[in-house]
């Protein structure tokens, strides 16, 4: 493998970008899993959210995830995600065995979301740093585009092949599913283990002044992060939703699963565009992207449109994908490359507010609708983007 500032050679870079789409596909059928599931029984729409923040609650442990005893700490970034994505492929093949048995529970599936939220932990925190590593600062843009079409093609997938295999087999069958999935990404990762010792070294022992020492003073890494949170309490708190808006409108579950698809394939768009023009400002497109996923949801939730919904989910996409793709290179480039892991995850510490903007939307439920609570919620972190962005900062230029 090559050494940073050059591309990684193609064999490498495949098992790293197939391990991707494996966890970014895993994360579109899960998330629409347990949200059809829970909406299926007649589940208030508060538990449908709790649901989709228990998938982001993993990320809360952040750098903490590296420090962990006998299992990760002291460990390099592949071998840690290797354990992880195999642990979590085998607790919910357990959860899939006793679903397909029995009734999904709701304390099943909300196990369910939480383990499978390692994965999203997994990708950022761990595989994201290391790619940044193999193919250099100069191809940095237009790689994080294809992981953004890797992302937005598992959103899109991810709920048809869901509501297709629930209609079928039932949700047992789909936690199965996705199990196999997570047990295949740990196997690119085993055989990228084998090709990457000379860019992935043990990770020495890391402390919480590490975090501490990067963040501080760092005003491009605190506007990146700003922005993660209100992105996560509003806009991928509210996008599990979809399922439970679209049941209310009296969808079936493969229908259901076209419309909760529409963001995917926005982000897929938007994703291609990106990797086709690398050159755009990355700071103006992460800004106006994440107030454009925002407001275009709120739309959605507040307004049905009938077959316009499906476009209002596709703009909402776009604006994703403007946020995927520059969240990663803002954050890389506004540190060190010895500080990369450290910088990524404090990045998966800011996805994991996300359960605070469930809390927030059930704060508003006391004195609104639902769907309307879900909309305030995304208008007030879209309101917050441009005041946590004021001051524009330099990046590093390594």
């Amino acid at each position: 493998m090559r050494s940073s500032g050059t591309p990684a050679v193609p064999l490498d870079y495949g098992w790293m970008l197939y391990a991707g789409v494996a966890l970014n596909f895993v994360r579109g059928i899960g998330l629409f899993v347990g949200a059809f599931a829970l909406s299926a029984e007649g589940a208030p729409l508060i538990l449908v959210e709790l649901a989709g923040a228990l998938y982001f609650l993993p990320m809360l442990f952040g750098n903490g995830y590296r420090r962990i005893p006998g299992f990760t700490r002291g460990q390099s970034a592949v071998t840690s995600a290797l354990r992880g994505c195999a642990a979590a492929a085998g607790i919910i093949a357990v959860l899939g065995v006793v679903a397909a048995v029995g009734d999904p529970t709701t304390w099943l599936v909300l196990m369910f979301m939480t383990v499978l939220g390692s994965g999203n932990l997994i990708n950022i925190a761990l595989r994201l740093p290391l790619l940044q590593t193999m193919i250099g600062r100069r191809s940095s843009q237009r790689y994080m585009a294809i992981e953004a079409i890797s992302s937005a093609v598992g959103a899109l997938i991810g709920p048809l092949a869901g509501g297709a295999v629930i209609a079928l087999t039932g949700v047992g069958s789909s936690l199965i599913l996705t199990a196999g999935v997570l047990a295949s990404a740990a196997v690119a990762l085993l055989v990228l283990r084998r090709r990457a010792a000379d860019v992935d070294p043990a990770a020495p022992p890391q402390r919480l002044g590490d975090d501490l020492r990067i963040l501080r003073g760092n005003r491009s890494l605190q506007q990146v992060l700003a922005v993660t949170v209100l992105m996560n309490m509003g806009f991928f708190a509210a996008v599990p939703v979809v399922p439970f808006i679209a049941h209310e409108r009296g969808m079936d579950p493969v229908v259901s699963g076209w419309l909760a698809s529409m963001v995917g394939l926005g982000g897929l768009l938007g994703a291609i565009l990106l990797a086709l023009l690398p050159s755009l400002e990355p700071r103006r497109i992460y800004l106006i992207s994440s107030i454009l996923a925002l407001v275009a949801f709120a739309v959605f939730v507040l307004v049905d449109a009938g077959p316009g919904s499906f476009a209002i989910l596709v703009i909402a996409g776009l604006g994703q994908a403007g946020f995927t793709v520059q969240q990663p290179v803002l954050a890389l480039l506004s540190v060190e490359p010895d500080d990369r892991l450290t910088a990524m995850g404090l990045l998966s510490l800011g996805v994991g507010t996300l359960p605070l903007g469930v809390l927030l939307t059930h704060v508003a439920q006391l004195l609104v609708a639902p769907t309307i609570a879900v909309a305030i919620t995304c208008a007030i972190a879209a309101a917050g983007v441009p005041l946590v962005s004021r001051e524009r900062s330099s990046l590093r230029t390594r």
